[in-house]
C-alpha cells in the first residue's frame, strides 16, 4: 500500500511540474509579446543553442566571441539564482553543455573518454581512438556475446557479411567502391557499426541496429575492431594460465592471505594442497565479501574452489585456514585463470580425452558441428530442457551442443533458455 501511494504521489508531482511548466512558457511568450524596446534591451541574451558542426571555427577570435556570449548568458545569475533557481541552473547547465560540445569539436580528448559512448560523429571517434589501446580479446568476447554481433556474422544460415577476412576484404573490396573513396578501414569499420545505414554491402539489406553509437564505448569500440582486424586468421586463446604460490601456516600467521589480480569476466580454479594439516579455502572480493568456501575436496582433506567467475576488477584475496584453525605448516595454492570464455555461465571442458565433439542437435546421432579440447573454455548459450546437454558457443565462434557431464559450469546454467526437450 505503502509503495502505491508513493508511486501516485510521484505521479502527481510530476504531472504537476509539467503544468507548471506549461503556465510558465505562456506567461514567457505573453510576457515577450507585450514587452516595450526600453525592456527587452535591459532583458540578458537568449541561452545558447547547440552549435551547428558545420558552422564551428576552432580559430582564436570565433572561440573568445562564443565565450564572451556564453558569458552573458549568465550575467544576472548571482542575482537571479535565489529568485529563480531551477531556471538559472537550468541556464547553467545549458551553458556547460554548449562549452563541453565546443571543446571536444575542436579536438579535446576528455580523460575518460574510454568509458564514454562513442556517439556517431566519425572523425572525433578516430581522433578519441588513437588515445586508447584496444583488447581484441575482449573485443572477442563483446562480438560474440554482450553484443550478439556472431548471431548475424557467423554460421551457415548468416544473414551479413562473415566476420573471417573482414579487413581483407574492406581492403580489397569495399574501398574500391568509388562512394568511399578515401576511407580507411579503420574508417569503414567504425561508420559499418555506428552509421551503419550510411552504406550496405552489396547483397545485403540495412538490418543492423542503428544505435550502437548511444551504447558501445570507446574502449569496447576500439577492443571490436582488434578483434575484426584478428579475423584474417582466428584468434587462439591460451588457456588457462596458472599461478603458483607457496606459504606457511605458523604460530604467528594461523591464517594466511594471498592477493591475486583478477579481471571482470575471468574464470578461476583455486586448489589448495598441503601435508600438514587439513586445509580450508575462502575466496574474498575486493570489498571483502566471501565469493566462495570449501573444505575436502574430491574425496580428500585438500580444498578446491571454482570454476569461479570474478565479477569486478581488482585484488582478490585466497585466504588459507586449518580445520582446526591452530594447525601449522607449509602449503600450496595454485590458480587456473581462464580468460577470454564468453559471458557467464561458462563451461570448462573437463574430460580424460584430448577433445569432445559439438553436435548440431542434442543427440550423439546428429551431425559433428566442431569440437572443444579438454580444458578449453565457452559460454554455454542453451541447454535441453534436462540439463544433460549443453549448446556451447566457443570464443573463435563455434556453436554446437556438447554433453553436460563433460563440463564443469562457472554461473547459473539455468539462467540460460532452454531450446531443447
Amino acid at each position: 500500500m505503502k509503495l502505491t501511494i508513493s508511486i501516485r504521489l510521484c505521479i502527481a508531482l510530476i504531472l504537476t511540474g509539467l503544468s507548471l511548466v506549461g503556465v510558465g512558457l505562456l506567461l514567457a511568450q505573453d510576457a515577450t509579446a507585450t514587452q516595450t524596446p526600453a525592456q527587452a534591451a535591459t532583458l540578458p541574451p537568449p541561452l545558447p543553442t547547440p552549435i551547428p558542426i558545420e558552422e564551428l571555427t576552432c580559430n582564436l577570435e570565433y572561440l573568445l566571441n562564443l565565450q564572451s556570449d556564453l558569458a552573458l548568458a549568465l550575467t544576472n545569475f548571482g542575482e537571479n539564482v535565489q529568485d529563480d533557481p531551477a531556471q538559472e541552473l537550468a541556464a547553467l547547465f545549458r551553458v556547460g553543455e554548449v562549452y563541453q560540445q565546443l571543446a571536444l569539436e575542436c579536438g579535446y580528448i576528455p580523460p575518460d573518454a574510454a568509458a564514454r559512448v562513442v556517439g556517431t560523429d566519425i572523425a572525433r571517434i578516430l581522433t578519441t581512438l588513437e588515445t586508447i589501446s584496444g583488447d581484441p580479446l575482449n573485443g572477442q568476447v563483446l562480438y560474440n556475446g554482450e553484443y550478439g554481433c556472431a548471431g548475424c556474422h557467423e554460421g551457415a544460415n548468416r544473414v551479413a557479411p562473415a566476420t573471417e577476412g573482414t579487413f581483407t576484404r574492406v581492403e580489397d573490396t569495399r574501398l574500391t567502391d568509388p562512394a568511399l573513396a578515401g576511407y580507411s578501414a579503420e574508417q569503414y569499420l567504425i561508420e559499418s557499426i555506428v552509421q551503419p545505414g550510411h552504406y550496405v554491402a552489396p547483397g545485403h539489406q540495412n538490418i543492423m541496429p542503428n544505435n550502437f553509437g548511444e551504447r558501445l564505448t570507446a574502449q569496447e569500440l576500439a577492443d571490436l575492431l582488434l578483434f575484426l582486424e584478428s579475423q584474417d586468421q582466428l584468434l587462439s586463446v591460451l588457456n588457462p594460465t596458472r599461478t603458483e604460490f607457496a606459504g606457511e601456516l605458523t604460530t604467528d600467521v594461523q591464517v594466511g592471505q594471498q592477493p591475486f589480480a583478477g579481471r571482470a569476466g575471468d574464470v578461476l580454479i583455486v586448489t589448495l594442497d598441503s601435508q600438514a594439516f587439513d586445509p580450508i579455502l575462502r575466496v574474498l572480493s575486493p570489498d571483502g565479501a566471501e565469493l566462495a568456501l570449501n573444505d575436502d575436496f574430491g574425496g580428500t582433506t585438500n580444498a578446491r574452489v571454482g570454476p569461479l567467475p570474478l565479477p569486478d576488477d581488482g585484488v582478490y584475496i585466497l585466504q588459507i585456514d586449518s580445520y582446526d584453525r591452530q594447525a601449522t605448516g607449509g602449503y600450496t595454492l595454485e590458480v587456473a585463470t581462464y580468460t577470454g570464455c564468453g559471458p557467464v555461465p561458462v563451461g570448462i571442458v573437463r574430460t580424460t580425452t584430448q577433445s569432445v565433439n559439438l553436435r548440431a542437435n542434442p543427440n550423439t546421432d546428429s551431425d559433428v558441428a566442431g569440437s572443444v579440447t579438454n580444458d578449453e573454455c565457452f559460454s554455454i548459450v542453451g541447454r535441453a530442457s534436462s540439463n544433460d546437454w549443453l549448446l556451447a558457443q566457443t570464443p573463435a565462434g563455434s556453436v554446437g551442443w556438447i554433453v553436460a557431464n563433460f563440463v564443469e559450469v562457472a554461473g547459473d546454467v539455468n539462467a540460460v533458455p532452454i531450446l531443447s526437450n
